[in-house]
């Protein structure tokens, strides 16, 4: 894995860990406030997956318009495609169980 790939991460736990804390200073920890805590926390972090999946989207599909007929970069941005779709529909997917935890969580 390039450096470049591994850069994204570090940003995205710092804004995650500080959502978490903004979340847990607003609401009391019942157990509402839990539940509320851990739907905005789930709510930021799709939003945020779902940004650098159309970021690593577009990023593919640049490399395949500057190709000019290499087939190992094509096939490298065919490539990137193929994933961010795989990660949007993983994102979706957390995004449907967390529904569902939280509808037999609330009741």
């Amino acid at each position: 894995m390039k450096i470049t790939n591994k850069i994204w991460i570090l940003p995205c736990i710092a804004i995650i860990l500080i959502a978490g804390g903004n979340a847990v200073a607003q609401d009391e920890l019942s157990a509402e406030g839990v539940v509320n805590i851990f739907e905005r926390l789930a709510k930021f972090a799709i939003f945020v997956g779902i940004a650098l999946v159309v970021i690593y989207i577009v990023l593919a599909g640049i490399k395949i318009a500057t190709a000019g007929g290499d087939m190992s970069k094509l096939q490298e941005g065919k490539d990137g495609i193929k994933w961010g779709l795989i990660g949007a529909v993983v994102i979706l997917g957390v995004y449907v169980i967390i529904n569902t935890i939280k509808s037999l969580v609330a009741g």
